[in-house]
């Protein structure tokens, strides 16, 4: 079976509410991707957005809510780039007093497998759903097909995997997962790009180890 992981994020959830989130500099924001053609900026419903309009889906973005930052794209790589420039950013336009402290903080992961069996959506109702339908003699023409499975998995008193298993859009024998590693972690600032990436390491190994085996098997 085909395996990738089609995009990693970071997510902080601020130590108390960022009631004016600081203007950033223009032209910070639209050389952030390096084509000012294709980068928007502006405010939406969860705070300040930069986007990337590039050719990759989903596109790489940074949200700085008043609740919350936000680092999203398909490479880890540009996920650790982005979170310092901002870091810096943040800095230089709040001359070294932007409250950084987190609360807690998000590992967040989606991936696809291709090459199942059979049509994703009856994979996932054989694998989650038909097992607890009380389906008689009467039903056996009837086909269940699944949409949308939600879950979590408590892994302590401090960490869960909030999971979403989806037909993969377009391909016919693929499933699509979300995996949202929430901790409830007080983190003195934002985390530092080793260290960073050091956290996704140990969430692809956790994935590929283990939560592959629960979905898959």
């Amino acid at each position: 079976m085909d395996y990738k992981i089609v995009s990693y994020s970071f997510v902080g959830i601020w130590q108390k509410p960022i009631l004016q989130i600081p203007l950033l500099d223009k032209k910070f924001c639209m050389d952030l991707f390096n084509d000012p053609y294709n980068t928007n900026t502006g405010m939406s419903n969860g705070g300040f957005v930069i986007n990337y309009q590039g050719k990759t889906n989903p596109s790489p973005t940074v949200l700085i809510g008043p609740e919350r930052i936000m680092i999203l794209s398909q490479e880890l790589e540009q996920v650790l780039d982005l979170l310092e420039k901002i870091k810096a950013e943040l800095l230089k336009v709040t001359n070294n007093n932007f409250p950084m402290k987190l609360k807690a903080y998000g590992i967040n992961t989606e991936h696809e497998w291709i090459g199942l069996d059979m049509q994703s959506s009856s994979w996932l109702s054989k694998k989650f759903v038909i097992g607890g339908l009380n389906i008689k003699e009467k039903h056996k023409n009837y086909q269940v097909l699944t949409t949308d499975i939600n879950f979590q998995i408590i892994l302590d008193q401090n960490q869960k995997l909030v999971i979403l298993l989806q037909p993969r859009a377009n391909v016919p024998n693929g499933i699509f997962a979300s995996i949202n590693h929430h901790k409830d972690e007080i983190l003195k600032t934002l985390p530092e790009k080793d260290t960073l990436n050091e956290l996704f390491k140990e969430e692809v190994a956790l994935i590929k180890k283990d939560i592959s085996n629960l979905i898959l098997k």
